[in-house]
């Protein structure tokens, strides 16, 4: 088949079309990315340059000035005499570190520095964009997450800044300021602070003090070789630290000069010669300072605040703000009152001054802190990091920087506090103390420290007696996260742990009881609590209030922060509560002669740390004590003894005063007295309850008082003795009217009742389960029983002991007397008693007891009072049988004709020993009517006891 060549031209002219378009359309794809590239380009320049000038630019500028080191800073406070500042201590570096100038700095050391970390210094204007770009490759195309690059300028303002988080913008913000910076410096100014703020190892920042240490030269004595190597150090100086691994130093070293070698920086034979120079590292002597003249804790705390407030400050690293602290001519004005420091002092830098009751380590010496903190101004005017005598500058400050679990001084803070606010609790509220107590959402559950319950209490007694469960079971009200966001949002505490490592504090056990993953300082605490006498309103605890530069300029205006952290209300409600923990809890030995005192006690897990946490209208202030290796120390609490001996002298000579009353509240409140089982107004029967005062007055919003009286409370007659309804055969002495509780009458609303009275004389506070615990004393009335004690023997008349079977004298219950043997004992100390004297006798010796003081009786005592120690009216005692023999059956006594008394002067009667005698073969034991074998009652020491109550 023939094809025609038009038909071949035709094709031939489609094909070039075809292609032709196909070209084109290429071209409208390509152009058209290259648009949209361009566009895109021109748009992230816009927001890049945007985001330069409004995230990058803004700081830029990086003033050298500002980090001035020449001139002496100095502390003042304030003196109150004069009303004027005065020189507290003029501040002198401690640092191991010395100032090189440029021009002392020789040119090989400068040489190698610049051939390791930075070889086109002399040519790049801050920024080595060869460096660079290969920099931000390496870690796009690498996926990686750092990269290097960083000229000796860049290194410079990191060294200055501490701006050193691996990020894009960290390197964006580095290149920025990198290019300003060289605008205003010259590469000498570079170099000389670059080697003066470079860390040498060994604690030497800048190379004044490493050459000192690791050679003992100057810097200008240096050899080429002994440059290559400090200069190897700055890359790692825990790797190339020579005292730690010099061989690895010397690596570094031959690398350093290599490279000077190769950049033409040295010759042949200076290459050679410093590489065959045997490197001779002795530590030579410490340019550091000892002109320091005050030494003090206090003195250390404001340099330790002031470096950081210069780093939040100035975005500087630690060292340059350390430097500054020392060298900048700052004016740091301190909020230290001398004269209270020096009481603590007093009690502080006297190791016989520290309460010898805890228990004592055999390596370790009991160490305490202490914060004593204005809450109104937020001024900290002294402070003590350590007990006994301070041992150096700068050194580990247990006031500020050490934190320890805080115990149960958290519960004003993390517990009552919250629920009072939130409007969970009331002082007067009431809540079983129990074993076992399940809270929400938690396996766990809480003891109290002996194990030991109360029954129904209230929020006041439970802060009074630092009752475990009580806090548990309010914090379970709150919710741990709540109390975590109060803690840390409105009192300042900022060393709880949220999450770490599976550790967190958001839970029962820290919060409620303060068993905390790491602690809280005594410098944080004591900032917590004085929002309570402060109306509820937290002051950020300050050791200076100002700094100024040399001409006067303001650098840091530290006025503290404050905050309402809870309502006036709940303020002086934890006031009245933590008041009666000093006047009749736990803090008992931490009281004033002279002025109110609220406060908390507290001891962490094991005993091992030692709180109190205490204030007065004045001044609030925390102690801790304990051993800086967590030791076992006891249940003796040192802290309060301590606040108290500080305390007393700070406010020996202060004008008495109150805290704020409720007349200063904002809502208006009135002194109510309520009853706390129903919670409605008190009666007269309430406060005679059988388990005793059973009111509580208080001050409440006119909202909350009770509009109707108690009516569970009704009057009942009892036997005192047995606490049970009286019977006719009670003694009309022992008959009393008390108040019980008429269910029936209380429309249910009376609470669980507790296990155990508050009666004094039921203090047993053991296990539950132990069969030493006695039984709840029964105080509704449907509950309770007739009186069982007193069983009247129709012989005589006399009241029938139930434990023992021996007859009570009607007239003073406390003697008993023993019908099998005829003996007389007393009651209260199970002793036998000479019925002549009165007087105990000592089932060991037979030696007489004064029953008053407890001790062996001498002499010749006064005769007892023969009334007392009479026998039982028509009952006459049976004669003893002699058990070596026996007497004849006809001639027996009967007890309806007993025999004359036929004894001598000096002589017992029969049946009776001579004082502080027993018959032969018989100890002092007594028995019960029908026992066959005699019961020892031998038990309660007589101590201080009396035989007539």
């Amino acid at each position: 088949m023939k094809i025609r060549k038009d038909q071949v031209a035709k094709g031939a002219v489609i094909g070039a079309r075809t292609i032709g378009d196909i070209v084109k359309l290429c071209f409208k794809i390509i152009g058209t990315i290259f648009l949209i590239a361009l566009t895109t380009g021109i748009i992230f320049t816009c927001i890049f340059a945007i985001y330069v000038k409004t995230s990058l630019a803004t700081n830029l500028d990086l003033n050298l000035s500002d980090f001035s080191l020449d001139q002496t800073s100095v502390i003042y406070y304030w003196d109150e005499q004069t009303g004027s500042y005065k020189e507290l201590a003029s501040l002198y570096s401690d640092k191991n570190s010395s100032w090189v100038k440029y021009d002392e700095i020789p040119l090989i050391l400068e040489h190698a520095v610049v051939a390791i970390e930075d070889k086109r210094f002399y040519d790049h204007r801050g920024v080595d964009w060869f460096r660079t770009v290969g920099a931000f490759g390496n870690m796009f195309l690498e996926m990686k997450d750092t990269f290097g690059g960083s000229t000796l300028t860049q290194q410079l303002i990191k060294n200055l800044t501490e701006y050193d988080d691996v990020t894009v913008k960290r390197k964006l913000l580095e290149i920025f300021k990198a290019l300003e910076f060289e605008k205003n410096y010259s590469k000498h100014d570079i170099m000389e602070w670059y080697l003066n703020t470079s860390y040498f190892g060994e604690g030497c920042w800048g190379v004044g003090s490493a050459a000192n240490v690791y050679y003992g030269k100057e810097v200008s004595e240096l050899s080429l070789a002994e440059c290559a190597a400090l200069v190897g150090i700055t890359n790692n100086p825990s790797m190339y630290d020579p005292y730690l691994n010099k061989s690895a130093n010397k690596e570094r070293q031959e690398l350093i000069l290599s490279e000077m070698l190769d950049q033409g920086l040295i010759s042949q034979a200076e290459y050679r010669q410093a590489i065959r120079e045997p490197l001779v590292f002795n530590k030579g002597n410490s340019t550091e300072s000892t002109a320091l003249q005050s030494n003090s804790w206090f003195v250390d705390a404001v340099i330790e605040d002031v470096i950081d407030s210069l780093r939040e400050e100035k975005n500087i690293s630690r060292l340059v703000a350390s430097r500054l602290v020392f060298t900048a001519g700052y004016k740091i004005y301190a909020t230290i009152d001398p004269e209270i420091q020096s009481m603590v002092d007093e009690v502080y830098m006297n190791r016989e001054e520290m309460p010898s009751g805890s228990v004592k380590s055999d390596t370790q010496d009991l160490q305490s802190a202490i914060v004593v903190m204005d809450p109104y101004t937020g001024h900290v005017v002294a402070l003590a990091g350590g007990f006994g005598e301070k041992e150096g500058r700068r050194i580990y400050n247990r006031a500020t920087q050490a934190v320890r679990p805080p115990g149960s001084t958290i519960k004003p803070i993390a517990s009552y506090a919250p629920a009072l606010d939130l409007g969970y609790i009331k002082p007067y509220t009431t809540i079983f103390d129990g074993p076992n107590i399940k809270l929400h959402g938690t396996s766990w559950y809480p003891n109290n420290d002996d194990y030991g319950y109360r029954g129904l209490v209230t929020i006041r007694t439970a802060v009074q007696y630092s009752i475990n469960t009580i806090a548990a079971q309010v914090m379970d009200l709150v919710t741990p996260q709540v109390s975590y966001e109060i803690l840390t949002k409105k009192l300042g505490v900022s060393s709880l742990v949220e999450n770490e490592d599976g550790f967190s504090d958001i839970d029962y056990a820290p919060l409620a009881l303060g068993q905390l993953t790491n602690g809280i300082s005594v410098r944080e605490i004591t900032a917590a609590y004085s929002c309570f006498p402060n109306k509820g309103i937290y002051t950020q605890g300050v050791t200076f209030t100002k700094i100024e530069d040399s001409a006067g300029n303001i650098v840091i205006d530290n006025t503290p922060d404050t905050n309402v952290a809870f309502s006036n209300v709940t303020a002086y409600y934890i006031n009245d509560m933590l008041q009666n923990v000093v006047n009749a809890g736990t803090g008992y030995s931490a009281r004033l002669s002279n002025m109110p005192v609220a406060g908390k006690t507290g001891a962490s897990d094991s005993w091992r740390d030692r709180w109190f946490v205490g204030y007065t209208p004045y001044y609030v202030a925390a102690v801790w004590s304990g051993y800086d290796i967590p030791e076992y120390m006891g249940s003796y609490n040192p802290s309060a003894v301590l606040w108290q001996k500080v305390m007393s002298r700070v406010h020996e000579n202060l004008e008495y005063k109150d805290f704020f009353g409720p007349n200063e509240l904002d809502e208006h409140m009135r002194s109510v007295t309520i009853c706390i089982d129903t919670g409605n107004l008190a009666t007269e029967i309430c406060r005679n309850d059988v388990r005793g005062n059973h009111t509580m007055t208080l001050y409440m919003k006119e909202s909350q008082i009770p509009s109707s009286s108690c009516s569970a409370h009704v009057w009942q007659e009892v036997c005192h003795d047995s606490l049970g309804l009286r019977t006719d055969t009670c003694p009309v002495d022992a008959v009393q009217r008390v108040g019980v509780l008429d269910l029936s009458r209380s429309n249910d609303t009376v609470l669980t009742p507790p296990y155990f009275t508050e009666r004094k004389d039921y203090s047993y506070t053991g296990p539950l389960d132990s069969p030493d615990a006695p039984d709840p004393i029964e105080y509704v009335l449907t509950d309770l029983k007739a009186c069982g004690l007193h069983n009247l023997d129709p012989v005589t008349g006399w009241y029938i002991d139930p434990n023992t079977g021996y007859l009570l004298n009607p007239s003073n219950r406390n003697i008993m007397y023993d019908t099998v043997n005829d003996k007389f004992y007393d009651k209260l100390s199970g002793k036998q008693v000479d019925p002549k004297t009165g007087y105990l006798i000592d089932p060991d010796t037979g030696r007489l007891i004064n029953p008053w003081t407890g001790e062996f009786f001498t002499g010749t005592p006064d005769p007892a009072s023969p009334d007392v120690w009479q026998r039982p009216p028509t009952y006459q005692p049976p004669e003893i049988e002699d058990p070596e023999e026996s007497p004849p059956p006809d001639t027996s006594p009967s007890p309806e004709d007993p025999p004359p008394d036929e004894s001598s002067p000096g002589e017992s009667p029969p049946g009776e020993s001579p004082p502080g005698e027993s018959p032969p073969g018989e100890t002092p034991v007594t028995s019960s009517p029908g026992d066959e074998d005699p019961i020892e009652t031998d038990g309660i020491p007589a101590t201080s006891i009396p035989v007539n109550g």
